[in-house]
């Protein structure tokens, strides 16, 4: 792990499951943000490593880590939706620019030539 992994290990490290709430609380607020999503992702990452035990005895910590985590898969299905619609954007996009030079050819090679 990198320096700054150990560093949040350490923060995490250490709390109850009561204290764990404000933590996840926070993780839930930011995990879709993408100035930080990648930050919090580890975050939330090292709580369940740390702290799978205490979160399935804690039902209210189990509670919100769900919703994290429904949260997080929603996101996933969302952007894997987005991505087959811009594929098949694509796919339309180039097929109606391939018809337009078509027709431009057809439209230039219809025009008389001047005779000299």
């Amino acid at each position: 792990s990198t320096q700054s992994t150990w560093g949040l290990r350490i923060a995490i490290c250490g709390r109850t499951a009561s204290e764990l709430l404000p933590l996840l609380e926070f993780v839930r607020q930011l995990v879709l943000d993408p100035r930080v999503g990648l930050l919090v992702a580890c975050v939330l990452e090292l709580v369940i490593e740390i702290y799978a035990g205490v979160i399935k005895q804690c039902s209210s910590t189990a509670r919100l880590v769900s919703r994290i985590l429904k949260c997080v898969a929603d996101q996933v299905k969302y952007l894997q939706e987005m991505a087959l619609v811009g594929g098949m954007l694509d796919g339309i996009l180039s097929a109606n620019s391939a018809q337009q030079a078509r027709i431009k050819n057809q439209a230039i090679g219809s025009i008389p030539k001047k005779e000299n």
